[in-house]
């Protein structure tokens, strides 16, 4: 009877605590009592309600992704993503904790109602109780897309206009600053254009239209006319740090005071995107003979086409109030309010990463706890790097205003400098380490840690003049050779005294070496400098990622090349974001997201050269703020840089703190709020009855002070996410002894001079794998002049190939070219680029046979739709048909491409290693 009792008593447990049907509930939404098909639920005496229901009843869109088995609810951008029987979920892309999880009844999903009262504020109003069983919700209001004004998409609507340039003038436009520029046009296929001009800016002049195009119009535009520039454009090449390429046109007058009716600076990526710019002058008529088009090219290296260039004059077909905005430039962006859900959990984060418990103990010298005794918790560095890049000209030297004020700058906002350009290897090799020693050893004594930029930078321009030389001489082992022996001094130098380097720079834009070698070197350079200083963390530091929606095509390269080098056995720590984030207002939270999916892969992040160009500079200062907690909320990032703090030392002319006259921005204030306000902990108090002070304080360095009677003392302690954070004090009659759990790590100079005296003796394989001792051994030869003995023999043996033609020694004469053994390729050789030869073998072998060996000064290779296709190859030569000696490896970059051989040779050998099997040659020319 008892056993049946118990049953009963434990079956009626169960109908109470498992879910039932909620009928003394109502719900309204915008005042309105809704029905629901699906009843809500009472589970634990807590109301759930069917999510897909609710949702729609509110007029949001709610769809399933089955891949990710997610729940989506939208309205205009924002979404909530929830999954059942699971309490993560994204709320507006934040990732969030519910504090109940996604109950599945079935095969409907149901929330608790809190989920509604904690984050509909957030989409629309906030969610309330209008009495204990009536939970009110407001719709969003759904904006429709046409709303939105775009400019682009209006003028790109108008129709009907006269043409008054047409798209043949950009082929035959006069150049300005022809020196900087190189011209050529091609053909394009699969656009709505056969043609385009291709601009390549071989150097960055002083000015922007120091390097442009210039055409003029066959018509005038009258004053309240609305006339169009329209044209397509992309980037094939970039070296400037966002990654993007850029064009600037400007329609002008052609003599004094140049005045402007359009000029902009557009940015381009690597598709094909059309761009309008209105002209339509409001005061001065435009007559055609006193105005000019310009297209300006003077920015970094680059190369970008342009095609279809025409401007139509629409006359007063369309009014000029319908084609601008009708307000202002936007003066907010996504996630700026100061509500918003994503700040509120960033500064959760940071709460619970960046502090730690830290605790004095104060006892007699016999352990018997003294209380009231006084201590100051006073914090001198945070451990994360809140820096700048920093440059040897006002660093280190000079007395004057500008130089004692750019010191002070740095002393004051700063506790960690990177290198601007000392670090790099076309400063650090030529000046033999001595700004980047002399800026080490400065910020040693000022309590500052060096960050180092950049290891490896894999663009020839970025090289030093000698090796850029050298480099056309030069066999893959000498090149291979050369870049080893850098790692190596520069790593041996800096051992011990720089904790973070960019070991690799930029490699989606810059791969010239490793495209020609192997990108199985990334192992091999990596490993190196790993085994020289194994406390140092080495970075993949990457531009154009800042957190717009378009980034992620970036973020997805950069995460499969860390990737695969990482499965190869690269011994890469982090990754580091630029975030030159130029013009645009990105949302912070979605820049927080990018960061977050690329640290998966590595121990480390970090933002590493933060800067910011905003149309309204009031959005400098907030936008500041943002990024500096996405970065300080994040659990793996180490660091915030900026690139550079005062304009007159800034890439851009426009620095993230101080104008040309030294006048701040409201961007140090920020600053000085967080990073050097909240981020700073100061403390003091008492002890308690147990002779403990206790407080949170962010991670870093402190100086713990005690004080009894009249007796003080203070120690220095260092605060570490896995320390135990803790000052032991003992007081006795002959004063205070304090025992820290662990001190701040000490600096280390180093010899202003010392860089290429030694390097260590590791070597490594073709697989990363090292091997010797680490043994410091001497360096014998400077690395610049073993550039010269190339550059010297290469000259001898050139001159003696030239001496021996002039002698009326044999020419090399091509007799045959064949594929493989078989095929007679004879449109290779005959001067017409019209006729090529294309296959789809994977491992096509192209063989050039002359009439007999003679000494051969160069191969040249045009390639077919250089543009489209990129080809790997090999090149061989041999004497005899049979033992061949490999010249060259690689992957084409260029249209052409001539190749030194300067040896005696009978047989050239071409082969191809493209994955896809595909190969196209126009041309082959032998000298």
């Amino acid at each position: 009877m008892k056993k049946v009792a118990l049953i009963l008593v434990f079956f009626i447990f169960l109908i109470h605590t498992s879910a039932s049907a909620e009928t003394d509930f109502t719900l309204k939404v915008d005042d309105n009592i809704v029905n629901l098909e699906h009843k809500p639920i009472k589970k634990e005496n807590m109301i759930l309600l069917p999510v897909r229901e609710v949702f729609e009843k509110m007029g949001m869109t709610v769809k399933w992704d089955s891949e990710k088995s997610e729940i989506i609810a939208s309205a205009n951008d924002f979404d909530f993503v929830l999954r059942p029987n699971s309490t993560n979920a994204n709320i507006d892309k934040v990732p969030v904790n519910l504090e109940e999880p996604v109950y599945l009844d079935e095969a409907t999903a149901y929330v608790y109602t809190k989920l509604f009262c904690d984050y509909m504020k957030y989409c629309s109003e906030a969610a309330y109780w209008e009495n204990k069983s009536t939970l009110c919700l407001k719709s969003p209001v759904i904006v429709p897309e046409e709303e939105v004004f775009d400019q682009q998409k209006v003028l790109a609507s108008l129709s009907g206009g006269e043409v008054i340039l047409n798209s043949d003038k950009v082929f035959s436009a006069n150049v300005t600053g022809g020196d900087k520029l190189r011209l050529k046009t091609v053909d394009i296929s699969g656009q709505p254009f056969s043609k385009a001009l291709e601009v390549e800016t071989l150097e960055k002049p002083t000015n922007v239209y120091d390097a442009q195009l210039v055409m003029q119009a066959d018509g005038d535009i009258n004053v309240g006319e609305v006339a169009v520039l329209s044209y397509y454009a992309r980037k094939l090449s970039t070296t400037d740090e966002s990654g993007m390429g850029f064009v600037g046109p400007c329609y002008e007058q052609n003599f004094g005071d140049y005045i402007k009716l359009a000029n902009v600076s557009q940015e381009l990526d690597e598709n094909w995107k059309k761009y309008y710019v209105l002209l339509s002058p409001k005061v001065l008529k435009i007559e055609k003979e006193q105005w000019q088009l310009t297209l300006r090219f003077g920015y970094k290296p680059q190369t970008v086409q342009i095609a279809d260039l025409k401007i139509e004059n629409f006359h007063n077909k369309y009014k000029y109030e319908d084609v601008v905005p009708k307000a202002e430039p936007n003066d907010t962006y996504k996630g700026m309010e100061d509500d918003a859900l994503w700040r509120k959990e960033a500064l959760k984060r940071i709460e619970k990463i960046r502090k730690r418990d830290i605790t004095v103990n104060v006892t007699t010298e016999n352990g018997t706890p003294i209380p009231d005794a006084d201590v100051e918790i006073s914090m001198t560095k945070n451990e994360f790097m809140f820096g700048t890049a920093v440059h040897n000209t006002f660093l280190q030297a000079g007395t004057s205003e500008k130089a004692i004020s750019y010191r002070n700058a740095v002393l004051d906002l700063f506790n960690t400098v990177v290198y601007d350009t000392a670090g790099k290897w076309a400063t650090i090799e030529p000046n033999q380490g001595v700004y980047a020693s002399g800026i080490l050893n400065w910020a040693n004594k000022n309590n500052i840690t060096t960050r180092g930029h950049a290891l490896f930078w894999d663009k020839l321009v970025h090289w030093p003049e000698s090796l850029q030389k050298a480099y056309p001489y030069m066999s893959d082992e000498q090149i291979d050779n050369r870049i080893t022996e850098h790692i190596n001094d520069v790593m041996t130098q800096y051992k011990g005294a720089i904790p973070q380097w960019d070991a690799l720079n930029e490699p989606l834009n810059n791969h010239d070496i490793i495209s020609r070698l192997g990108y199985d070197n990334i192992v091999r350079y990596f490993n190196l400098a790993k085994a020289i200083d194994p406390d140092a963390s080495l970075y993949v530091n990457e531009t154009g990622i800042a957190g717009r929606e378009a980034h992620w095509t970036n973020v997805y390269k950069l995460y499969d090349l860390v990737k695969n080098a990482k499965d190869a056995g690269a011994k890469i720590d982090g990754i580091g974001i630029q975030a030159h984030c130029g013009n645009a207002l990105s949302y912070p939270q979605e820049f927080y997201n990018q960061l977050d999916y690329l640290s998966e892969l590595v121990d480390e992040v970090a933002i590493t050269e933060y800067d910011f160009t905003p149309t309204l500079e009031a959005m400098e200062a907030p936008y500041l703020r943002d990024i500096l907690l996405v970065a300080y909320s994040h659990p793996k990032c180490t660091g915030f840089i900026t690139w550079g703090f005062w304009d007159q030392q800034h890439w851009k002319n426009h620095a993230p703190f101080y104008k040309s006259d030294w006048t701040p921005r409201e961007t140090v204030n920020i600053w000085r709020q967080y990073v050097q306000g909240e981020w700073m902990t100061h403390e003091q108090g008492k002890t308690d009855i147990n002779g403990q002070f206790r407080v949170s304080g962010h991670r870093g360095e402190y100086n713990i002070t005690v004080k009894y009677g009249n007796k003080a003392k203070t120690e220095k302690l260092k605060v570490s996410a896995d320390g135990a954070n803790t000052m032991e004090v003992k007081i006795g009659r002959n004063g205070i002894s304090m025992q820290a759990s662990d001190s701040p790590d000490a600096y280390k100079d180093v010899e202003l001079d010392g860089l290429y005296k030694y390097r260590t003796d590791y070597i490594v394989d073709e697989k990363g794998n090292i091997s010797g001792s680490g043994r410091k051994i001497p360096i014998t030869k400077f690395p610049w002049e073993e550039d010269e003995e190339i550059i010297s023999k290469a000259t001898i043996v050139d001159e003696n190939v030239n001496d021996d033609f002039s002698d009326g020694m044999d020419k090399p004469v091509v007799m045959a070219v064949r594929a493989g053994c078989k095929k007679e390729l004879p449109a290779l050789t005959d001067g017409n680029a019209e006729t090529v030869f294309c296959t789809n073998e994977k491992e096509t072998e192209i063989i050039l046979e002359m009439e007999k060996s003679v000494k051969t000064k160069s191969l040249t290779i045009e390639w077919y739709e250089s543009k489209i296709y990129t080809y790997n190859y090999n090149i061989f030569i041999s004497e005899d048909g049979n033992e061949w000696e490999k010249l060259y490896s690689g992957r084409s970059k260029t249209e052409t491409e001539a190749h030194p051989i300067n040896k005696k040779c009978q047989y050239i050998k071409i082969k191809s290693l493209n994955p896809t099997g595909f190969l196209g040659i126009a041309e082959i020319e032998v000298e």
